[in-house]
């Protein structure tokens, strides 16, 4: 029994290690698959995005997304591969993105994917009502083609159209959303036959039984040009599209091409009673949006007309135009030009203002437009035509006997005297004030400027006055000098101002002859003091020296008078310069 134990033990230790290997092994199977869906409650027109990661080492094959076609449409796929390095082996994981639509509302259920060995798990998405307005449900001219994933379709505004008569030719291209990468639409020109692209592209969504489909429109202008049978080549378009997938590593993309059908018409010949200019139109309309209610001599007045056509373009359409009878003139503005493409057809319209003016008063007759067209639909010669305007002109308020009105300045002569660019009224008197707040601003400014310097005079010891009192600090100036000083006016101001320049100037004024300059005026002073207070000033005028002191030596040396020295007491170095070139 003791020999029996260890062996059951080992057997039963051996089974344990199977089952856990065994679970182990259905673990990491059941762990190679991923799949989620992001998000998961959307509304109908929205889109949500599947993603499934598959073990690319263990992982045989991909998944069959066909099962996915009866409640989605898928819109985007892509492909990513990641390669790492772990504990020296080598992992590769392919993770797989789509762009599902729902087919439907309510609770969807994504189904079970059979990826190799491994299962996607289930998903549920909950789809409500769209945000958006469903698109217009719209009925292709074969239903075989309401199928397919993309197809083209073209239609013609008639198919009995006349010579020049303007035909519009719409090719639409339908494929459902997300599927179409890019392409080329092409359309050639038919034989007997002038075609022309009218404005951009057009792209909107469409109902075509149970799909949506984007749609890109292309209009075109088609103008026959000989009677008889015109056919309209197909139109082709070329591209690429998202596929099926494949091979994990493939990008997935295919070429796809799409062939319309070609269009026939029967083109009819003009007809020999048909009006001149030629003009097939399906409707003609004229209208007034503007008309004068009275007009008077030398003003002017407005009239708007307004011309409607379906079936041509502004371009083909003849000109608006007003007459008028002698003694008024009629000036038009640039028409204002609006062409649309209504209901596969070309609708053009024309809106132009004209002035009118009157020089003379009486009755004024305005003739309007009248237009002949032909009516492509019942086969007959129309007219377009408003009625005329009449309008009874008044006289100007003051006319001549030429009946021109005349101006005010003849009438009021004395309007003339004063300038147009001059203010009036109130303005006048805001104008005055201001005037003399700005002369009293000045006046203001100038006497804190005299005020500012008389008070520097003062700190320096030099004699000011403030303006308006010059006489009181000239009589002062003049008593603190002695009866014999210099009584000249110059010198009796120079003194009040304190300037050494018309102190110098003074004093060369006293000698006779004047002295020609500061330096003539010191050699001819017999007083040393005297000369040396005129070297005082003149150091004081070059600014190397002080001015009030200078001022108060020469005030100190002339106070008795200056002392002139007598011509025979010359200095022998006062002489002139010897002769260049002696005898």
């Amino acid at each position: 029994m003791r020999r029996a134990c260890p062996q059951r033990v080992g057997r039963l230790a051996g089974i344990a290690l199977l089952l856990c290997l065994a679970l182990a092994w259905t673990t990491a199977a059941q762990a190679q698959v991923r799949a989620w869906l992001e998000p998961d409650r959307i509304a109908l027109d929205e889109t949500t995005e599947l993603s499934i990661e598959i073990d690319g080492i263990s992982a045989h094959g991909l998944p069959d997304l066909s099962l996915l076609s009866q409640d989605f449409r898928v819109l985007d796929q892509g492909v990513a591969q990641q390669v790492d390095l772990s504990n020296g082996q080598l992992n590769l994981r392919i993770i797989m993105r789509m762009r599902l639509q729902p087919r439907r509302e309510g609770v969807l259920q994504v189904p079970i994917l059979q990826i190799g060995n491994g299962t996607t798990p289930p998903l549920r998405l909950v789809v409500g009502p769209p945000k958006t307005p469903v698109p217009k449900a719209v009925a292709p001219d074969d239903p075989a083609l309401a199928a397919q994933p993309l197809f083209l379709e073209s239609k013609l505004d008639t198919p009995s159209p006349y010579v020049q008569q303007t035909v519009g030719y719409t090719v639409r291209l339908y494929y459902e959303a997300g599927s179409l990468i890019d392409g080329r639409l092409d359309q050639d020109a038919p034989d007997g036959a002038s075609l022309q692209q009218l404005g951009e592209d057009m792209q909107h969504t469409l109902r075509v039984g149970d799909r949506f489909y984007k749609v890109l429109e292309r209009r075109y202008l088609l103008i026959p040009e000989r009677p008889g049978t015109l056919t309209v080549p197909p139109a082709r378009f070329q591209g690429r599209s998202l596929g099926v997938f494949g091979d994990p590593f493939d990008t997935a993309r295919q070429e796809v091409r799409a062939r319309g059908r070609p269009q026939t018409l029967q083109v009819k010949p003009i007809p020999p009673a048909a009006p001149q200019p030629w003009l097939p139109l399906r409707a003609l309309s004229l209208r007034y949006l503007e008309t004068p209610r009275s007009l008077r001599a030398g003003e002017s007045a407005t009239v708007t007309v307004e011309l409607h056509a379906d079936g041509a373009t502004t371009s083909q359409l003849p000109a608006l135009e007003l007459k008028t009878g002698e003694g008024a003139r009629v000036f038009p503005d640039q028409a204002r030009r609006n062409d649309r493409f209504l209901e596969g057809r070309p609708l053009g319209t024309i809106t132009r203002r004209f002035a009118v003016l009157s020089s003379r008063a009486g009755t004024l007759r305005v003739s309007a437009p009248r237009i002949t067209w032909w009516d492509a639909q019942a086969g007959v010669a129309r007219v377009a035509s408003l009625p005329d305007i009449v309008l009874d002109v008044a006289p100007g308020k003051v006319t001549t006997a030429a009946g021109s009105t005349e101006s005010a300045q003849a009438r009021n002569p004395r309007a003339s005297d004063w300038p147009r660019w001059l203010p009036r009224g109130a303005w006048l008197v805001a104008t005055v004030v201001l005037v003399l707040l700005w002369i009293g601003t000045v006046w203001w400014a100038w006497r804190l400027l005299m005020r500012h310097r008389a008070q520097q005079d003062a700190a320096a010891g030099r004699p000011s006055a403030m303006p308006g009192d010059t006489h009181g600090a000239t009589l002062q100036a003049q008593a603190s000098i002695p009866a014999s000083a210099p009584s000249t006016p110059d010198w009796s101001r120079a003194l009040a101002e304190g300037d050494p320049a018309l102190l110098l100037r003074a004093l060369c004024a006293l000698a006779s002859p004047a002295a020609a300059d500061a330096d003539a005026l010191r050699e001819r002073l017999a007083d040393p003091a005297q000369r040396e207070a005129v070297a005082g000033l003149q150091r004081a005028c070059w600014g190397d020296g002080d001015r009030a002191a200078a001022v108060a030596t020469a005030r100190t040396a002339f106070a008795s008078g200056p002392r002139w020295r007598a011509a025979s007491a010359a200095r022998p170095g006062d002489a002139a310069l010897p002769p260049l070139y002696p005898d």
